[in-house]
């Protein structure tokens, strides 16, 4: 279906290598990122509600990711790192917010990996979250 097309434009890499693997010629296809609103999120805002929700501390370090989680981002390398970031950075914590699609791909999800690595206390999993 996609090959009568002249051209395909996709809004992330993930979907450019999709559609190269569907044999769609290079040449047809185009990344084209998403916008990002910099204004409406460089606003300072309160974070006492946030931190109150997910039990973060002050003394917290964070490590943060916004993402839908699927294999091709990594954040299990991420997760495997967090003991030995937490030698140094005891009070390390990893913020992962958005939905995690690794069990859509048969893989363990963030939640199983990181109680596997026996650093439940320490990763915080919010789900998807409305951008206000």
């Amino acid at each position: 279906m996609f090959r009568r097309f002249d051209l395909i434009l996709a809004v992330t890499p993930y979907e450019a290598e999709i559609y190269r693997k569907y044999r769609i010629p290079m040449e047809k296809i185009r990344h084209i990122p998403l916008e990002i609103d910099y204004k409406f999120y460089s606003k300072k805002v309160p974070a006492t509600d946030v931190m109150e929700k997910f039990r973060i501390k002050e003394k917290d370090k964070l490590i943060v990711g916004v993402a839908n989680f699927r294999r091709l981002k990594r954040f299990d390398v991420l997760l495997n790192a967090l003991p030995l970031v937490k030698k140094s950075a005891p009070d390390a914590k990893v913020v992962l917010v958005g939905l995690d699609m690794l069990h859509l791909q048969g893989l363990p999800s963030l939640k199983e990996t990181a109680s596997k690595l026996g650093i439940s206390d320490s990763v915080i999993l919010t789900g998807w979250q409305p951008p206000e």
